[in-house]
């Protein structure tokens, strides 16, 4: 991902959290898979299931 505002300090944190974010661990509660992983998983599930279901969480005691 590459921000484009014209805070170019603001730019270069958002990517570095991004980053971050997308490592395994980080974007999943299992911590097995990146975000690549999930996301050709989901495309993948979609194709051979014909639908996928997503459930968003949020833990505040997992590590950031």
């Amino acid at each position: 991902m590459q921000v484009r505002s014209k805070d170019k300090q603001w730019n270069n944190e958002v990517e570095a959290l991004w980053k971050e974010w997308v490592r395994p661990g980080k974007c999943e509660v299992t911590g097995k898979f990146n975000l690549n992983e999930l996301l050709a998983m989901v495309v993948r599930r979609q194709f051979v299931d014909g639908g996928i279901l997503l459930v968003k969480t949020y833990d505040p005691k997992l590590p950031v």
